[in-house]
């Protein structure tokens, strides 16, 4: 079998069909953030770490949409492997960065549905965008004028985690309408700062607010994957859910209390995150709560690599045969 490194120096996926998914994960974060704000009616405010962009939304009854621009790997001239629907990074050292690219693909996805979208950046150095955010004049209205906020930035696959800025019949309320998706417990992300109802004049008037798996795991790691199924179905629900033309309103009348029939393992990420990896292995074996069995270590071999002729994607002979002799990112017959 040939080695991991050789392996590197032959797999890539060069940019594409412009907002694949493949693409938001080899942009800058400034490039995110850009790519937002050309947006029509889009608002982009601040530079550097603190920056964000929002585009208002038309609905009656909009949702906030949130997902963040950087990832704790920066600026990288990534390159990224596929197999068995599972996206990771080739490059030394180099996480994929799905957190949160894969967060601000769902977004790009959901756009046209009348809902708002914010795109805070520096999550991954205590929220810097969403905090200063929260410092501009009349802002803090304009993100509680929704119905509620969910952000898609969460690992693992069917999670539903509100941190202490949700209520119980918010919980319930996502329960019932994104399919198989159960409340978790979790650490910090933006909408934690945003919608903290201390930081907020009018406590009573502050909206709920989810963070939603989205199918990534090992984030922060140079082992990071997506798992595109997951990421899809989130999608997908999230898609049908956000439809929906009597979509509720809910704001924090109480402080969230997080159930004592939560399972305990999910407070400590270490205690079902378990890393393996070898010289030829592209991808970890991760194991979690959702699934009863691990998930299989992704093992290519340089001489069972197809490459389409036409986006170049490289990828193993047997996803070629199940997938009807097309490729599995462009579709287009190899």
């Amino acid at each position: 079998m040939n080695s991991l490194e050789n392996l590197k120096k032959n797999c890539s996926i060069p940019r594409r069909k412009r907002h694949s998914l493949v693409d938001w994960f080899k942009m800058t974060e400034q490039e995110v953030l850009d790519t937002f704000a050309a947006e029509p009616n889009a608002i982009k405010l601040g530079e550097g770490d603190e920056q964000f962009v929002y585009i208002p939304g038309t609905r009656k009854n909009k949702v906030l949409l949130v997902a963040h621009a950087d990832t704790v790997f920066r600026d990288n001239d990534l390159s990224v492997g596929y197999k068995d629907f599972n996206y990771f990074s080739l490059t030394d050292k180099v996480g994929i960065g799905a957190d949160d690219r894969a967060g601000c693909a769902i977004l790009w996805n959901l756009r046209r549905l009348g809902h708002s979208i914010l795109i805070p950046n520096a999550e991954e150095k205590h929220c810097v965008g969403s905090q200063f955010l929260l410092k501009q004049e009349g802002w803090r209205e304009v993100i509680n004028d929704h119905q509620f906020a969910i952000q898609f930035d969460r690992m693992n696959g069917r999670d539903i985690v509100t941190y202490d800025v949700g209520t119980n019949d918010f919980v319930k309320y996502l329960e019932q309408n994104i399919t198989g998706y159960k409340a978790s417990s979790g650490s910090f992300t933006d909408i934690k700062m945003l919608f903290d109802k201390y930081k907020h004049e009018k406590e009573n008037r502050v909206i709920c607010a989810a963070n939603i798996s989205i199918g990534y795991y090992g984030q922060h790691f140079d082992r990071e994957r997506l798992d595109v199924r997951e990421w899809n179905r989130t999608l997908s629900l999230i898609h049908k859910f956000l439809s929906k033309e009597d979509l509720q309103k809910f704001v924090q009348s109480e402080r969230y209390q997080q159930s004592p029939s939560y399972p305990t393992q999910y407070t400590n990420y270490n205690n079902n995150h378990r890393r393996h990896w070898d010289n030829n292995s592209c991808v970890e074996t991760v194991k979690t709560t959702v699934d009863s069995e691990p998930k299989q270590s992704l093992i290519i071999r340089l001489e069972d690599i197809v490459i389409c002729p036409h986006c170049e994607l490289y990828f193993d002979k047997p996803e070629a045969v199940n997938n009807g002799g097309k490729c599995v990112g462009c579709k287009r017959f190899i």
